[in-house]
């Protein structure tokens, strides 16, 4: 059995789209992995609130280490669903890609074999959501405030409603702010020019490393996970990450340049299996969009303090963080990516784009 196979078999094992109280089929799947089993007893310590044991218990996939602001978020959501639904919805999150990689995660959720999972929107154009594929795009949002305006307007939803339009097996709950993404570097970047030439890891996402090819760097996609080690022994050269992202993981420590270009402002998703979203009731249903959007303004407020707090702390542990010399420069090279992905969103960009004024 290949790693990839192997991978969606123990997502699947641990995962179980909704049951009432705790099973022997739970307790069967969570000796399928340490952290599970874990998980699991912390389900059966807590499974009450409000005096009433939980009746459904849907498992959340979180790709980020415990303490990451969207690990937080997620917990956050966990918490708002117990609450409003006096503790019969139970959100077990499981931090640090336990359940897999985004990848191995996203086909779990396809065949319902994960409930819930905070992905990122520039990867679920892969997945058949063509709308998404435009928050690809680079230098797209000017900012926090610019990004919230357009993912609380008519337009985001619209945009994220399209995931389930799109035949994806997926729905999307809420959006996620990380913050905006930023080169770092083995070596002091200023300019674009300074990465002609460098292995760069990204996602596997078509605008992602059509971008970083535009700066006449050579993407690498390579797994997350494995991104220290590859930095630390010189497989890439670089990488890019928002700064929660570049701290959480201490790439710092391998790359300690950081240029805030900012290409792109990528919105996370908390997203849930179909399968197990039409297994709910109604009133369910509501009390998760209701946690995801409550979610959402906690974790626009946190991102922006946080962001703050990591670039103090960044710094004093040795990172030089430095802005573009001219950021127009870098916008100006990246022209060939919105040739290649944008012609069938002319609209919506002009859309997105005048929510800035």
């Amino acid at each position: 059995m290949n790693k990839r196979m192997l991978a969606i078999v123990m997502a699947g094992a641990v995962s179980m789209g909704m049951l009432a109280g705790c099973s022997g089929s739970d307790k069967a799947a969570s000796t399928t992995t340490a952290a599970a089993s874990t998980e699991t007893q912390k389900t059966e310590a807590a499974a009450q609130t409000g005096g009433q044991k939980a009746e459904i218990v849907l498992k959340a996939g979180e790709p980020n280490p415990e303490g990451h602001l969207l690990t937080q978020a997620m917990e956050h959501f966990a918490e708002l669903a117990a609450e409003k639904s006096d503790g019969r919805i139970k959100v077990e999150v499981y931090p640090g890609g336990q359940l897999g990689d985004e990848a191995t995660s996203m086909q779990s959720l396809q065949m319902g074999g994960l409930d819930i999972y905070r992905g990122s929107a520039v990867n679920m154009y892969d997945y058949g959501a063509k709308k998404m594929n435009i928050f690809g795009l680079p230098y797209l949002f000017a900012g926090r405030e610019h990004f919230w305006k357009v993912m609380k307007s008519d337009l985001g939803r619209e945009i994220l409603d399209d995931l389930r339009a799109s035949g994806t097996g997926i729905i999307g709950l809420g959006y996620l702010d990380e913050g905006a993404r930023n080169f770092f570097t083995k070596d002091p970047v200023t300019k674009p020019e300074d990465l002609k030439g460098k292995k760069l890891r990204v996602a596997e996402t078509s605008t992602l490393m059509a971008t970083v090819d535009a700066f006449g760097a050579s993407p690498t996609p390579i797994s997350f996970s494995e991104l220290y080690t590859s930095l630390q022994t010189g497989v890439v050269d670089g990488a890019e990450q928002p700064l929660p992202g570049y701290e959480s993981n201490s790439f710092d420590e391998v790359a300690k340049y950081m240029v805030l270009d900012g290409h792109s402002y990528t919105p996370g998703l908390i997203v849930i299996s179909e399968i197990t979203w039409n297994k709910l009731s109604e009133e369910d249903q509501n009390i998760l969009k209701e946690a995801a959007s409550e979610t959402e303004d906690w974790n626009r407020s946190s991102a922006e303090t946080s962001e703050k707090e990591l670039m103090e702390k960044l710094t004093s542990q040795g990172a030089v963080i430095s802005e573009p010399d001219d950021i127009t420069q870098w916008q100006d090279l990246v022209q060939p990516v919105y040739d290649e992905f944008a012609a069938d969103y002319t609209d919506l960009i002009t859309e997105i784009r005048a929510m800035q004024e």
